[in-house]
């Protein structure tokens, strides 16, 4: 469909198809051939008036793009930051607070994966505010997120105790699974307890750890994940194994 909406120069609609493409391919994890896709929509976009609508449909696009760059190429990509970039600044003079949202998660996700402790506190505190008075559970969510990993990163295991605590209180599995397609690539629920895990073993609650990791490794198999935990260091098996 996207391919005839094109070369009938329908581009509204073609970029609409191009970005169901993209995303389609993406649940697949097919993420290099989403990337071209959403590429293709990119590209089409351009012969569209400017406006509001023209702006909500490439904030979509390059939030689509980046997740999937983010997967393909890893938390440190080039390509993934400047996607999340254009989007934040769309997004700062639209009324979709959640493409906002999404586009600062993005970021820090970037700055977080390069190492940039100081800045990823700044977007990840950015992210608990946009959320502080919103009903929204699944961006509360995944504000915590940003924060349980920030704060166990930057040596602050028990405030990252506190807010892995409060995601795994606000996750929901049958609301929240789909999160994975929209943020980070990863469960969050999942992730939530394997940073509870590794918080609780750093300030030395080793039978609490064991707990919660073995939960994270239980949801994780329930949901039929590639890999428990998605940003979770791989190390957590060390201690499980050695008892």
């Amino acid at each position: 469909m996207a391919h005839h909406l094109t070369a009938a120069a329908d581009h509204e609609h073609a970029v609409d198809q191009w970005l169901k493409a993209g995303q389609h391919a993406a649940e697949r994890l097919a993420h290099l051939e989403a990337i071209r896709h959403f590429e293709r929509g990119l590209a089409v976009l351009t012969k569209l008036p400017e406006g509001p609508a023209r702006n909500g449909r490439e904030i979509e696009l390059q939030l689509s793009r980046g997740l999937s760059l983010i997967t393909k190429e890893g938390f440190i990509s080039e390509a993934a930051n400047q996607a999340y970039r254009r989007a934040r600044e769309l997004g700062e003079n639209q009324a979709d607070r959640q493409q906002l949202f999404t586009a600062v998660y993005g970021l820090w996700q970037w700055t977080a994966g390069s190492g940039d402790l100081i800045e990823g506190r700044r977007l990840s505190e950015t992210l608990l505010e946009l959320t502080a008075t919103r009903a929204d559970d699944g961006l509360r969510l995944q504000a915590h997120h940003s924060a349980w990993a920030t704060c166990l990163h930057g040596g602050q295991p028990a405030a990252s105790r506190e807010h892995s605590s409060a995601g795994r209180r606000l996750y929901d599995p049958d609301h929240h699974r789909s999160h994975r397609l929209l943020f980070g690539g990863h469960d969050p629920g999942v992730c939530a307890r394997m940073f509870l895990a590794l918080g609780e073993w750093v300030l030395g609650y080793a039978e609490q750890a064991l707990a919660s990791g073995t939960e994270g490794m239980v949801l994780a198999e329930r949901l039929a994940l590639p890999e428990p935990g998605g940003c979770a260091p791989q190390l957590l098996a060390a201690p499980y194994q050695s008892r």
